[in-house]
């Protein structure tokens, strides 16, 4: 295809929709033996470039969507809501400024943005630049559904840059949780110390380094867990994006932190208080 020309793919709810079923974990023993919760859903994918893409991807500028439709859940309420939630985070214009109508509105206004900036640059055509957005399902774990949305774009800066969201729902109901949903407020404090053992085993850091001295951001040089998280099959997965708290050369950083730690902490209340009971 020669420079210039536009094209675009949209993967349907066919050859190349995935139909996935999430089992969530039993964890052995939750909610007396019931069986585990289940979300079905279809994989989509939709591709718009515009240049001469047979030199390799990286040669014309792209944009690429991946995103679920959730096809059952325990009740209509629960997939009314997550797949609602899937919409406004798909449908936002790839800097997140604008609510457009559907898929074909983000690519096309995408491509359109790029056309306009590369015919008023100066020379010729710019540098092509690349974006992508993914929501993935990460689990269904004792009725709690979490997201990851996934964004990754380069936009002729001096590097490309990324950021990764995390979403959970109470998959009957469909309601948005906070942490404070499922784990006490009381023991926040004793959560940022199980964070820290595995941020400084992550980041290879003594027991004893100074954060801050080491080249962190955080206040006052004391280590705080953020709101960023996901509930998995092996415990709750917390996630820093560049630049939160350190340079852009410090990369993201992943903390799981395993059930066997945060247990005490999960509320009686809570979704979660069947792993309390083993």
């Amino acid at each position: 295809m020669s420079p210039g020309r536009l094209a675009s793919h949209r993967a349907p709810g066919g050859a190349r929709a995935l139909a996935c079923i999430l089992f969530a974990a039993s964890l052995a023993g939750c909610s007396r033996g019931a069986a585990p919760a289940r979300l079905r859903y279809v994989l989509h994918h939709s591709i718009k470039t515009y240049g001469d893409c047979t030199r390799g991807r990286d040669q014309c500028t792209r944009i690429e969507l991946r995103w679920p439709v959730i096809a059952a859940a325990p009740t209509p309420a629960g997939a009314d809501s997550i797949n609602a939630f899937i919409r406004s985070r798909l449908f936002q214009s790839y800097d997140g400024s604008t609510a457009l109508a559907n898929e074909d509105s983000v690519t096309a206004g995408f491509i359109e943005v790029y056309r306009a900036f590369a015919s008023s640059a100066p020379g010729g055509p710019s540098t092509p630049w690349q974006f992508e957005r993914r929501i993935e399902p990460l689990g269904d774990t004792l009725g709690v559904a979490s997201l990851a949305v996934t964004e990754e774009a380069f936009l002729g800066g001096a590097h490309p840059n990324s950021t990764t969201l995390f979403a959970n729902f109470d998959i009957t109901s469909g309601r948005i949780l906070t942490r404070s949903d499922l784990l006490l407020d009381s023991g926040r404090e004793q959560l940022d110390r199980i964070g820290e053992r595995a941020f400084r085993r992550v980041r290879k850091l003594a027991p004893d380094a100074d954060l801050n001295a080491a080249g962190f951001w955080f206040e006052g040089g004391r280590f705080k867990l953020n709101e960023n998280f996901a509930v998995t099959t092996t415990g709750m997965l917390f996630f820093f994006n560049p630049y939160e708290i350190g340079p852009y050369s410090f990369g993201a950083t992943s903390l799981s932190l395993p059930w066997s730690e945060v247990m005490p902490l999960i509320r009686t209340d809570g979704l979660l208080a069947g792993r309390r009971g083993r």
